[in-house]
């Protein structure tokens, strides 16, 4: 539909609904020569005659109050719509739709979704935990409105909206030989039982590469696909390791966390479906994003 029938519509509508020209007129805040101007198009325009002119008055013919049925009814619901936009911006109803990997998905992000539903009451939320991959896939069939991945290869043509970059840490179980140290190195790990994370993981390449550069040889006897699970046994003394700051600070209070210098950094993308801009709501669990990783990390939106 074109601005210019959706003018005449309107003017078309207020006439029906007003009684008169001048009453339309002045509730569409037009003159009444503007007014008959739209309706006289809209009769051309459709090729149909919508009212009979006779003493200055017009009176509606049969086919323009069938007309006037349906038209009535699309501006009630334009009306509607308008309604919802402004209950959503000001109170934050709506639903949100977000696919994360576990290592982000398991605690962190259920922090910050659970703070978004308090700061936006009737917020109704998915929650799916997926690997990256399936994360893409969810993006692209438009089943998730937001996305928490590993770096992929290929991202395209997802849009990749932002950049969140943690560094590596160290978890120890309480009473370590190593956790009477204030930061930790990496040859400080020389000959300790050291418990991986998958062969499959690209953290696990970047921890296995920051120990070869240095030399450090390694008692590699426990393997894990789960960080939250290397922090577990860490925590119960199956050995030590080496994970992002986000997971580690769940265990906080039950294990020992050490700084690495020199350290790498772990990152995650935050990807949004083809050619989308950013949803509202998105948006303010971004801000909430923002705030969590204030001294453990950095986010950066990507332009």
């Amino acid at each position: 539909m074109t601005p210019t029938r959706l003018r005449e519509l309107e003017a078309f509508d207020a006439v029906l609904r007003c009684g008169s020209v001048t009453r339309a007129a002045e509730t569409l805040g037009m003159s009444q020569p503007a007014v008959s101007k739209l309706l006289s198009s809209l009769e051309h325009g459709i090729g149909l005659r919508l009212f009979e002119r006779a003493r200055r008055r017009l009176a509606p013919t049969i086919e323009a109050l069938r007309l006037h049925e349906e038209v009535a009814r699309f501006f009630v619901g334009a009306r509607r719509i308008e309604e919802l936009v402004q209950e959503i911006r000001v109170s934050g109803h709506g639903e949100l739709s977000i696919a994360a990997l576990p290592i982000l998905g398991l605690s962190f992000l259920p922090r910050l979704v659970s703070q978004l539903r308090c700061a936006h009451p009737g917020l109704k939320i998915s929650f799916t935990l997926e690997s990256s991959r399936e994360v893409r896939e969810s993006l692209l069939n438009r089943t998730a409105d937001v996305g928490f991945v590993l770096p992929l290869p290929d991202q395209a043509p997802l849009r990749h909206g932002w950049t969140i970059r943690v560094p590596a840490v160290a978890v120890l179980a309480p009473g370590h030989r190593l956790a009477a140290r204030k930061s930790l190195n990496p040859a400080d790990f020389q000959g300790e039982s050291f418990i991986s994370l998958g062969r499959t993981y690209r953290m696990r390449h970047l921890v296995d590469a920051l120990f070869d550069s240095e030399n450090v040889i390694r008692v590699l006897d426990v393997e894990t696909q789960n960080a939250f699970a290397a922090c577990e046994l860490a925590v119960h003394g199956a050995g030590v390791t080496v994970v992002d700051a986000i997971t580690a600070r769940d265990f906080a209070d039950r294990a020992v966390i050490r700084p690495l210098a020199p350290t790498v950094p772990f990152q995650f993308n935050v990807l949004l479906p083809p050619s989308a801009a950013p949803p509202m709501l998105v948006v303010a669990l971004i801000v909430q994003l923002k705030k969590a990783l204030d001294g453990i990390g950095e986010i950066e939106e990507i332009q």
